[in-house]
């Protein structure tokens, strides 16, 4: 069935005055603190039943307060002394999916509850009970493994790319996935029993992967990068020891698990369910809510490793001691092979252990800033490997504000520049000068983007990040070798562009049940974290409200569903672009009304 829902303008689009914008600083506004909001939080069963010591959230649009509750015996709640608001309301529960208040999936967007002096608002929410995963790990000969790390990653789109990616279940902001405890504190993990059985509890509905990772406790010889498998001639050589001390080593042939050049070293890696060494071949668990999921069993087995060894150099040829290297998973956000090493006093590093598959190596300097990186593929074969240090890249700029209103200090404004897709370990630092000048100085070469990190200071919004004549804010741009990157003219603005309105249904109520997506009508800005695209849930009212835009054209969309995520996916963006969105353009400081019915034909 379509998410996809028929909008129709039912109100014409109207401009307000700027006589009537309300600016923050512009005035002071005294809350009066006389609203309430009360409510029950109840089980997501066909028939609910009241969920007591729950702990319900709630969060301020305006200023970001957050509020805490817990249920009473009989599930209820309540927040009094607010100030007149919109306010986000979650809540969470141990063995069941976090909800936000009108979301109708976990981690999808809530419906704002409004709140005027004097006046109490009443909130429903439903938690549905986590779904389970259960099962066995076995060794290669079948036999129980205990004490084994098993750890469950769900099919989520990338709030980095927009792509589909693996990612490990986590606790987050309200709404977003939940799940059982390990003993060692990691969410969506559990260990093995004494019967190799494990269990991970208050899942959400999805598609899994289940990994399960050996890391004995204490040490010993399972916990060594490399690990010689014995052979049947190691056995038959040790015999032939027994049977003729005087026929050691030197007289013919390695002593057994040394590692002598033909032998194999193995280690117990990460395995996927069933029994898959990399992510793309691990089978997918499709979990429907509430459901409990028995037999998904991983046989762990030793897997032929290899290593990484070379020389790491300065630019100028020298060797290069005492640096990082290490060699990663770049796929990986948790759980993925991650090993590292200094490089010795000739700049030459050896790291062992590394299991078959694609990986990154990289080194970086402190506090020079030299950099290196190479992509190599493992299939148990010692890879040769040369890194050259290049020198760091200089990404520098200014912050201008641009506005009526008195502009704050500069350093409110925290700056991040981000590398993609992988960040490098020591991300760059910052220099910062009173008259809003910036520089980081030490960059390794890729794609970056420079954004704010965070929320600009009260009443002001970006409105560009020009590199020469291109908006480089929602667009990566490339540091290249030898590259400095000057002149970045970052503008804020205290006009930024507005789009609200009212959602009904064709029948003329409230719609607040569905989700619009404001995104730009230009391709090029389908991209992930972009400033151009908003998801926004109308209140009970049927209200909504799509604020700090930069000017452009945009297009509205309403779907009936949103994963989280979903909406930056530049493949859904496209999407929703062919179902008939409204149209709208908004230039700097536009505070436009655009009234939208769903169509009697959805």
């Amino acid at each position: 069935m379509t998410r996809l829902v028929y909008l129709a303008v039912f109100v014409a689009m109207s401009l307000a005055p700027a006589a009537t914008q309300i600016r923050d600083g512009a005035r002071v506004v005294v809350a009066t603190r006389t609203g309430q909001i009360a409510g029950r939080v109840v089980s997501g069963h066909e028939t609910p039943v009241p969920l007591r010591r729950a702990t319900v959230t709630l969060i301020a649009e305006r200023d970001g307060t957050r509020l805490t509750a817990v249920t009473d015996d009989a599930g209820a709640f309540a927040f009094t002394s607010l100030p007149a608001d919109r306010y986000a309301l979650s809540a969470a529960k141990n063995g069941y999916v976090p909800m936000a208040y009108g979301s109708k999936r976990p981690g999808g967007s809530g419906t704002p509850v409004v709140v005027a002096d004097d006046q109490q608002a009443a909130a429903v929410i439903n938690l549905p009970r986590g779904s389970v995963i259960t099962g066995t790990v076995r060794d290669e000969f079948g036999r129980p493994a205990p004490d084994v790390t098993v750890a469950v990653l769900r099919f989520v789109v990338s709030l980095q790319t927009g792509g589909r990616t693996l990612q490990s279940v986590r606790i987050g902001s309200a709404g977003q996935q939940i799940s059982g405890y390990a003993p060692d504190g990691f969410p969506g993990t559990a260990m093995t029993d004494d019967r190799g059985e494990y269990r991970i509890y208050g899942l959400a509905s999805g598609e899994y992967v289940v990994s399960a990772t050996l890391r004995p406790r204490g040490g010993g010889p399972m916990a060594v990068t490399d690990v010689h498998q014995i052979t049947d001639a190691d056995v038959t050589r040790a015999r032939q020891l027994l049977r003729e001390p005087s026929a050691g080593p030197a007289g013919g042939g390695a002593a057994p698990g040394t590692g002598t050049a033909g032998s194999t070293r193995v280690d117990f890696a990460p395995m996927y369910h069933p029994a898959a060494i990399a992510r793309d071949e691990a089978a997918t668990i499709l979990l429907g809510a509430g459901e409990e999921r028995s037999g998904i069993d991983v046989m762990l087995r030793p897997v032929p490793t290899a290593s990484v060894a070379g020389v790491l150099s300065r630019p100028d040829g020298t060797p290069q001691s005492g640096a990082q290297v290490s060699v990663m998973d770049p796929l990986s956000s948790s759980g993925g092979v991650f090993k590292s090493t200094r490089s010795g006093f000739d700049g030459e590093f050896v790291i062992g252990g590394v299991p078959p598959g694609r990986y990154l190596v990289q080194s970086v300097t402190y506090p020079e800033g030299l950099s290196a990186a190479a992509e190599v593929v493992m299939v148990g074969r010692d890879v040769p490997l040369s890194l050259v240090l290049a020198p760091p890249m200089t990404v520098s700029g200014r912050i201008v504000f641009d506005g009526t209103s008195e502009a704050p200090d500069f350093n409110t404004v925290q700056l991040w520049l981000g590398r993609r897709p992988q960040p490098i370990f020591g991300g760059p630092g910052l220099d910062r000068t009173p008259d809003g000048r910036f520089v980081f100085p030490r960059v390794p070469t890729g794609t970056y983007t420079l954004r704010i990190n965070g929320r600009p200071p009260a009443g002001w919004a970006l409105r560009s990040v020009m590199l020469g004549d291109i908006d480089v804010s929602d667009i990566p741009f490339e540091i290249a070798p030898n590259q400095h990157i000057e002149g970045i003219v970052m503008t804020l603005t205290d006009r930024p562009a507005e789009i609200s309105g009212t959602l009904q249904t064709a029948s003329g109520e409230p719609a607040p049940e569905y989700v619009l997506v404001v995104f730009s009508a230009d391709p090029r800005y389908w991209v992930a974290g972009t400033r151009r695209t908003k998801h926004v849930r109308p209140d009970v009212q049927g209200r909504f409200i799509a604020g700090d835009l930069p000017a452009g054209d945009y297009l509205i969309a309403a779907v009936t569903d949103l994963e989280d995520g979903e909406w930056n996916d530049p493949a859904f963006l496209a999407e929703l672009a062919e179902s008939g969105p409204i149209k709208i353009t908004v230039a700097e400081g536009d505070r436009k009304v655009q009234d939208i019915r769903i169509s009697a034909k959805n």
